[in-house]
């Protein structure tokens, strides 16, 4: 992969398309995709996948990322994102897989070599990873900002008004 590239490939997680034989679980209701649900640990992320017929997601530049995450903060437009509710209540991305992972990236504060991608490839990161990865969270930080650090200056402001 050529050093100019974010691998967002394991923000995803990868699952066969055809779950029939798995059982089924209580739906979960989704109408709306907030930052929030792309935390790990939250019930959404943790019913995301992505199947295995997608390409890998690792083909956007750092800037591409970072204008994504722009659009995004800034109520831009943003292309729709697809997804396809399994029997077994997982959400498959069928279209717009990068640029959910790059909203993932952003609020997990892994462009590549964050800690499910460390996970994912098993600790190995490759200078061209490394580079990339370090580039867009930079990118990012400087014009949006960490999303930890806005999240946290919320609860700050809301439990300051309440007093």
């Amino acid at each position: 992969m050529p050093a100019n590239l974010v691998n967002m490939d394991a923000l995803i997680e990868r699952l066969d398309l055809d779950t029939s034989n798995q059982a089924a679980t209580k739906p979960g209701k989704f109408d709306v995709i907030r930052a929030t649900d792309l935390t790990r640990g939250n019930a959404f992320f943790s019913v995301l996948r992505k199947p295995d017929f997608q390409r890998e997601t690792a083909i956007w530049s750092p800037e591409r990322v970072r204008d994504l995450i722009i659009a995004f903060v800034n109520e831009d437009l943003v292309p729709a994102v697809i997804l396809w509710r399994s029997q077994t209540n997982h959400f498959f991305v069928i279209d717009g897989a990068h640029r959910l992972s790059s909203l993932i990236a952003w609020v997990n504060n892994d462009y590549g070599i964050g800690a499910i991608s460390h996970e994912f490839f098993d600790s190995e990161v490759d200078a061209a990873r490394k580079l990339a990865a370090e580039k867009t969270k930079n990118l990012v930080e400087e014009t949006v900002g960490n999303y930890r650090d806005i999240a946290e200056s919320f609860k700050v402001s809301t439990s300051t008004q309440s007093q």
